[in-house]
């Protein structure tokens, strides 16, 4: 739910009309291991880089393909492998306590954001150092691609989505100096970015119909 919505919602004293009802699950959604990721700008020129679902199937590995190989903001590039990648869940902004809330208890009014990192392992510094680059873009956004063929992105409606995009990350982007792991370790570059609180609730898996992404996606 848009957060404007939720906090408009908390003004209105009663609630308008009856609670929100819960439906129920009917299939398992679990992602798996992440492996790669896809870069995009957020934006071309002013506009939401959104896959038009009914125009350009994101099942399709041509739709991919064209947007690998754009020259313009549309323009999305694959990393290599990314090791340990691990997210963290935002915990929540919290207000008041022991002599400043009833009962000592504190307020919830928010979340934080979510942070990811990960590691890329004995790379060559020609492909780190275009990653690099990305560290100076100021609105981008990530694709997840997992083990299993799928592509992890948002949707405009989980019910019937119509668009298909990358979930953003603003500037957040950091590829860090190349760590040497000598003689009992790989050679490591660190990655991290952070995802806006309520990343998720339109979290949207695309599964492969004609490709395996971690694969057969491959920059020009």
């Amino acid at each position: 739910m848009n957060l404007a919505i939720v906090l408009k919602s908390l003004l209105l004293c009663p609630p308008v009309g009856a609670p929100q009802s819960i439906g129920v699950s009917e299939c398992l959604e679990r992602f798996g291991e992440i492996q790669k990721i896809i870069l995009q700008r957020t934006y071309d020129d002013g506009t939401l880089n959104n896959i038009v679902i009914a125009t350009t199937n994101p099942n399709l590995l041509a739709t991919w393909t064209t947007l690998l190989a754009a020259t313009d903001n549309t323009k999305a590039q694959v990393t290599p492998f990314i090791n340990a990648l691990l997210n963290e869940v935002g915990d929540p902004i919290e207000i008041g306590g022991v002599g400043q809330t009833v009962g000592g208890i504190a307020k919830k009014i928010g979340s934080n954001a979510s942070t990811w990192s990960g590691e890329f392992h004995d790379e060559e510094r020609k492909v780190m150092a275009d990653i690099k680059i990305y560290n100076r873009e100021k609105n981008l956004s990530v694709f997840l691609m997992n083990e299993h063929g799928d592509i992890g992105g948002i949707t405009d409606d989980l019910d019937a989505p119509t668009t298909f995009r990358g979930i953003p990350i603003l500037d957040t982007f950091f590829l860090t100096d190349k760590k040497f792991g000598g003689g009992a370790d790989v050679d490591k570059d660190f990655v991290s970015w952070s995802f806006l609180p309520n990343w998720s609730d339109k979290f949207h898996i695309v599964t492969a119909a004609d490709f395996t992404p971690v694969t057969d996606l491959v920059n020009p």
